[in-house]
């Protein structure tokens, strides 16, 4: 039996009947909870989201801090390499200085020139140091 405050329209029964209070206040608190835990999901996931974002972030000024730290690093043993580089470029251009194997030669192998006399005086004085530091 339809009753008149019922009205069928493209097949929808639309009804205009008041509903009670309970009922309005029921259905007020249903959709609030499910608004609050809606609410909850999206502001939980987007939390994550976050926490997701600020550890690959972290990760990220990590991975940057070592890479500059060995960048750091590489550079200080290019710039020795570079150094040790042109130390011996220079002692290669020395080198084929006659005047300078010469004074080599003299110094580290005690060659000398004709009526020239050497005296080591630097190993007397590391024989003397030594002989001095050993007999306490």
């Amino acid at each position: 039996m339809i009753l008149m405050s019922e009205i069928v329209k493209n097949q929808k029964i639309i009804n205009f009947e008041k509903p009670k209070a309970s009922q309005v206040s029921t259905e007020m608190h249903m959709k609030k909870a499910k608004r609050s835990y809606m609410s909850f999901f999206v502001h939980f996931a987007a939390i994550i989201c976050l926490a997701f974002a600020l550890i690959s972030c972290v990760r990220a000024h990590k991975a940057l801090s070592q890479s500059q730290a060995q960048l750091t690093e590489a550079q200080t043993a290019f710039k020795q390499t570079q150094n040790k580089y042109q130390a011996v470029q220079l002692e290669y251009q020395r080198s084929q200085d006659p005047e300078y194997l010469a004074k080599l030669a003299r110094r580290d192998y005690f060659y000398s020139k004709e009526g020239e006399i050497i005296f080591d005086i630097e190993s007397d004085k590391m024989d003397d140091y030594q002989i001095f530091s050993n007999t306490k």
